[in-house]
């Protein structure tokens, strides 16, 4: 009897959320219809999404159309600086990392120090590579040792423990800024 009891309550119980699913779902499809009205009012099409390819950067910035970075510009030059003075008694190299949301003009800012005078008289190279997606290590590395010898790599250097050894022998014993943007 108690079984025939449960059996009832639990076939009820089914129908009840059966019926609130059915309920909820109807709604979610009359969002849906609303959406797509909506679409249609607003004249916007359907399409495939593709993503722009990335925007290769460079060294160069039209320093006229550059607005309040100077404060950002002197901190970092004073940090890239001192920790370049101090670099004789250290092991490690010092790295700075320039972060935030696209658009906040890390490139921007990147660039003014690239080419602020104090920079290029106190490093022996200069270096710039726009590195973005896709990532290719090898590429990276060419890049790196075109700027530091002046010279293109011949394509007969394959294999990332050649490139590694003229990557080290390019800039071994030279204080040199190394700016990887687009990272």
């Amino acid at each position: 009897m108690a079984e025939a009891i449960l059996s009832v309550v639990l076939d009820q119980l089914t129908s009840f959320i059966r019926m609130k699913l059915n309920r909820r779902i109807e709604g979610i499809r009359e969002g849906l219809d609303g959406i797509a009205l909506s679409k249609d009012q607003l004249g916007l099409v359907q399409s495939h999404g593709h993503k722009e390819p990335p925007q290769l950067t460079s060294s160069v910035v039209d320093v006229s159309e550059i607005f309040g970075r100077d404060q950002d510009k002197q901190e970092i030059l004073s940090k890239l600086l001192c920790e370049t003075s101090q670099q004789e008694t250290q092991v490690r190299t010092p790295i700075l990392s320039i972060v935030g949301t696209g658009g906040f003009g890390k490139t921007t800012l990147a660039q003014l120090l690239y080419n602020e005078g104090t920079i290029t008289t106190t490093f022996e190279l200069k270096i710039w590579v726009c590195v973005s997606e896709p990532f290719d290590l090898e590429r990276v590395a060419r890049e790196i040792i075109a700027q530091a010898t002046r010279e293109k790599l011949s394509k007969n250097v394959v294999g990332w423990e050649l490139l590694h050894q003229h990557l080290c022998n390019s800039v071994k014993g030279k204080r040199f800024l190394l700016v990887l943007d687009d990272v």
